[in-house]
């Protein structure tokens, strides 16, 4: 079945007003009307940072709220993974939530490579980053500027513990190899494919040096009272490869590149669909 909706998006004027909350309700709505974009205060009162988000650029078709899968998926409140981000944004405190926003807003409506806005699901896992820093007990959590000279790094976050000491991190991730992508957005009809257990070496060689440029950026950055480097990394592993196995190879894999500089704090972001089947 294809489904088809619009997706010009709400107005500027609509995403201020439903926003505001009940600002702008006339009467009552349909059921189907509650369950659609076309209610800007229902999607406002279900995902409010999400949907302001959204409202840095509403108009634009690329927008990622407006692809008609997302549309879709915003129509069902208790949708996992809208949630689940929801959650996440909802814990950043309001100077940080500003900060993330406004760097989030640059990469929400490019066009995207292989039909997925790579840029954006990475900011979200900048977030996800900073709700485990403040889980972790921090207090003083900050999304840093990149860095004013030309080729200079800096970490994606700098938090600070009640002794004052000072812990940064950057937030990488593991995206999909360029395979699996064409693999997936491939329209024609797919064959069977065989179940890989196990770390293959494509992945393996991605993390290390994922994880060998973010330790010479934490370990070139200097700052007062630094105490601890973490890398957090977040890793989507192939469908074909995404078994128990290869999830606990990859926890052994990371625990071999500590090396006493840096901490590895991984996640695996499609873990529901880990497999335990071997012939």
């Amino acid at each position: 079945m294809v489904v088809s909706q619009n997706t010009a998006g709400l107005t500027r004027s609509q995403c201020r007003r439903g926003s505001g909350g009940n600002a702008g309700n006339t009467g009552e709505v349909s059921e189907d009307e509650e369950l659609t974009m076309n209610n800007p205060d229902k999607w406002a009162r279900t995902f409010p940072r999400l949907y302001e988000l959204y409202c840095e650029d509403s108009s634009n078709p690329n927008n990622y709220f407006n692809h008609a899968n997302v549309q879709l998926a915003l129509r069902v409140p208790s949708d996992q993974y809208l949630a689940e981000l929801e959650s996440i944004l909802g814990e950043l405190d309001p100077v940080a939530w500003q900060e993330w926003k406004r760097r989030a807003a640059l990469v929400l409506s490019p066009k995207p490579k292989f039909g997925f806005p790579v840029p954006l699901f990475d900011s979200f896992n900048e977030a996800r980053a900073y709700v485990f820093l403040k889980r972790q007990g921090y207090i003083e959590i900050t999304f840093l500027e990149t860095g004013r000279t030309k080729g200079e790094k800096v970490p994606d976050l700098l938090a600070k513990n009640r002794e004052g000491n000072v812990t940064i991190l950057e937030a990488k991730r593991i995206h999909d190899s360029d395979s699996e992508i064409e693999y997936l957005v491939n329209p024609l009809p797919h064959d069977m494919r065989k179940v890989w257990h196990g770390l293959k070496e494509e992945l393996r060689a991605k993390m290390s040096s994922t994880v060998d440029r973010a330790r010479k950026q934490l370990l070139a950055f200097r700052a007062a009272k630094v105490r601890r480097r973490i890398v957090y990394l977040s890793i989507r592993i192939d469908l074909q490869n995404a078994t128990h196995e290869t999830r606990d190879e990859i926890g052994l894999f990371l625990e071999k590149m500590n090396d006493g500089t840096i901490d590895i704090v991984h996640f695996i972001e499609n873990d529901f669909f880990l497999s335990d089947s071997r012939p």
